[in-house]
């Protein structure tokens, strides 16, 4: 009996011993393989740029379509490594589930699910991730709707549901979560009863952009994906836009409301010195009433700014699309033609700096219908002043303004010059006969609202003086 007990205390602590050695060893090769955790966002990134530019077979983007990359944790079973959801937003702004990426850990190869087989598409230079930096994730104290109070996300909420065919609903505030690297609200909508209440439909609320989303699952893949809905309408309480007199303000709101999407991609996705939204107005069709002119306005290469603007109706409706200098530094006049009609003559002039200058000349005028930019000449001079003083031709270009322009013209110096190159040039002489004919009636100047700016993650409605 005594040899027996021997026999099974040795047995007892061999396992025990086993067991420990076991588990350190474990622990020694995940620690092993496991890639940097210093590295994740920078591999995150990397990998939705290489996503971004379809540089993988079995994912394709369009061209505005976004890759999200979301780091789940390690993944152990046929290699080892890191484990990566990867979704997209698509050009209509929902966010949608694709595969999921295994980057495997001691040679950074990248494989996808094919069916039920891992396939091999590529792999990462350890170095790149080393030369990178990633600024950390914004507190949500800091996003534009991170601290709205819940009573108003509700009321705002609802109203983009009702436009959505969602009426009736009884919502109730579910708190705040992280979602695909992101920071949203949960909104719920639910039934009531005596004693419980059913939660239905959960809608995600972004906190920085203010976009919402209704949560549906993918059966395929278990995964919870966002059906874009629109966006709160932040003016009631983020920025007061106003007027001069209640019903410019009145007008004023509409145009701004339906077209936030414009003005925000423009404030938070150029660089953020030397750019504002430029608000204005000016009675283009004759009716009385003051058009609202939006301009997109960017000084990074100019010291006479190009704008890119948008000129709206009364009603909100967007009636003409052109880029010009800014109009509050354009010269306006009322000008009659042949057929006794009136139109509006408009000259602009930016500085391109170093003896680079453009001149724009054209008309706009009302039909009746719609609102129509016409016999535009541009004239692109980098002459020095002697050599202008002198009517040397080299550096002298006058053309017609191309349809195309407008998109051209917004790459600044860049865009001119190549324009300059391709197109055909007219006489300088046509211009100068082009300008003494004009028949000027008075001169007209636009009328200046106010300006919105982003800085410190806030936007900021600054009215004119």
């Amino acid at each position: 009996m005594k040899r027996m007990a021997n026999v099974l205390i040795m047995i007892f602590l061999f396992c025990v011993i086993w067991g420990i050695g076991d588990s350190f060893f474990n622990e020694s090769n995940n620690e092993e393989v496991d890639i940097n955790i210093e590295n994740i966002d920078i591999l995150s990134k990397k990998m939705e740029v290489l996503l971004e530019s379809n540089q993988f077979k079995y994912f394709s983007y369009q061209r505005g379509e976004r890759a999200i990359c979301v780091y789940e944790g390690t993944y152990d079973s046929e290699l080892l490594g890191c484990n990566f959801a990867v979704y997209k937003e698509t050009l209509m702004k929902d966010i949608v589930f694709v595969n999921m990426l295994i980057i495997e850990a001691d040679t950074y190869n990248i494989y996808t699910w094919n069916g039920d087989c891992l396939t091999y598409m590529g792999v990462i230079e350890k170095e790149e991730l080393e030369l990178n930096e990633v600024s950390e994730y914004d507190d949500s104290s800091n996003f534009l709707f991170g601290n709205i109070k819940e009573i108003e996300l509700l009321d705002y909420v609802m109203d983009v549901l009702a436009e959505n065919g969602f009426n009736n609903l009884k919502l109730m505030y579910d708190g705040d979560c992280e979602f695909i690297n992101r920071k949203y609200h949960l909104v719920s909508s639910f039934n009531d009863f005596e004693d419980h209440i059913i939660r239905e439909e959960t809608f995600y609320i972004d906190m920085e952009n203010g976009n919402i989303y209704q949560a549906s699952e993918n059966d395929d893949y278990l995964r919870t994906e966002l059906q874009y809905l629109g966006s709160l309408k932040i003016f009631s309480n983020q920025i007061s836009i106003t007027g001069e007199i209640y019903e410019e303000t009145k007008q004023l709101n509409p145009v701004i409301i339906e077209n936030w999407d414009i003005i925000e991609e423009f404030l938070r996705n150029y660089q953020k010195e030397n750019k504002a939204v430029m608000i204005s107005a000016f009675d283009f069709t004759g009716d009385g009433i003051e058009e609202i002119i939006v301009s997109k306005i960017y000084l990074a290469t100019v010291t006479a700014p190009v704008s890119y603007n948008y000129v709206f109706d009364s009603e909100g409706e967007k009636i003409l699309e052109f880029t010009w200098s800014y109009p509050a530094d354009a010269e306006i006049y009322t000008i009659k033609t042949s057929n006794g009609k009136e139109k509006f003559y408009l000259t602009g002039y930016m500085d391109f700096a170093a003896h680079n200058n453009l001149w724009i000349y054209g008309e706009i005028f009302y039909d009746g219908k719609e609102l129509n930019e016409e016999v535009v000449f541009m004239e692109w001079d980098t002459r020095y002043e002697i050599d202008r003083n002198n009517n040397v031709d080299e550096g002298h270009f006058v053309f017609y303004k191309p349809k195309e322009a407008d998109d051209v013209l917004w790459q600044g110096y860049e865009g001119i010059a190549l324009l300059s190159k391709t197109e055909k040039t007219v006489n300088p002489d046509m211009l100068r006969e082009y300008i003494e004919k004009q028949n000027i009636i008075e001169s007209k100047e636009t009328v200046i609202v106010g300006c919105i700016l982003y800085e410190n993650n806030q936007f900021i409605w600054e009215p004119a003086q």
